[in-house]
């Protein structure tokens, strides 16, 4: 083979595998962008294990764990998802001071009008047993829900991913908040004979006070402990 053979072998193998990665390059180019969230774990506290470990959340976002420093740039971030809010934090957000860089990076998000989401199975409030709940307890519920007013929004992890998907909801001022009905009790009904912590989560939605349940159904492990830390009552009937 002499060398003008030699080249023109060699140029025509080049040739070829250009023209099977540009279509793969090309492609991936025009593939959109996954939405972007950042996610944040409380230093002082547990964010909960596997919050946002589910697959499905890979696939379809980047969720991004970075270091917080005061000054993040928060302009190609859907929002933030916290894993981890303990009761100090709450307390300094509801009053509006800052104290670390955790707190002021959240602080910031919601000043610009970013999501702030924060799976309730990292939340430190919750994680004290109804039984236990005194007056101070109620004082830090009451700062989460004027939070909650301002734009954070609370889900169960089972939910993260519907909650993503979903627009923001339009936070409400307090005195748009609606007043409960004296006397009116709100209920909701589960008919299945093995009832999941998914069907707790769903009949939960409507924020019932009690969840009417087949006499002979068969709660699961996951579905007891929900109700346990849960404000409703369930009832057989």
């Amino acid at each position: 083979m002499d060398v003008n053979q030699l080249i023109e072998e060699v140029m025509a193998r080049v040739a070829t595998q250009l023209s099977e990665t540009e279509p793969s390059a090309q492609k991936k180019a025009e593939e959109p962008q996954k939405p972007r969230w950042l996610v944040l774990t409380d230093p002082q506290g547990d964010g909960g294990p596997s919050v946002v470990a589910d697959p499905r959340l890979e696939v379809q976002y980047c969720l991004e764990e970075v270091s917080v420093e005061p000054g993040t740039d928060f302009g190609a971030y859907e929002g933030i998802i916290l894993k981890g809010l303990r009761c100090s934090t709450v307390g300094q957000l509801a009053a509006g001071t800052g104290g670390s860089p955790y707190v002021e990076t959240i602080m910031s998000a919601l000043l610009l009008g970013k999501r702030i989401v924060a799976p309730r199975e990292g939340i430190q409030l919750f994680s004290i047993p109804q039984s236990e709940r005194g007056p101070y307890w109620r004082l830090f519920e009451k700062q989460l829900d004027g939070l909650k007013t301002l734009g954070l929004e609370v889900c169960d992890r089972v939910e993260l991913m519907h909650c993503l998907e979903n627009d923001a909801p339009v936070p409400l001022g307090p005195e748009e908040i609606p007043k409960e009905i004296p006397g009116e009790t709100r209920v909701a009904t589960i008919e299945k004979h093995i009832i999941t912590e998914v069907d707790i989560v769903k009949a939960n939605r409507e924020k019932p006070q009690i969840i009417y349940i087949p006499g002979h159904a068969i709660l699961t492990d996951m579905a007891q402990e929900f109700i346990d830390d849960c404000e409703f009552s369930v009832e057989r009937r």
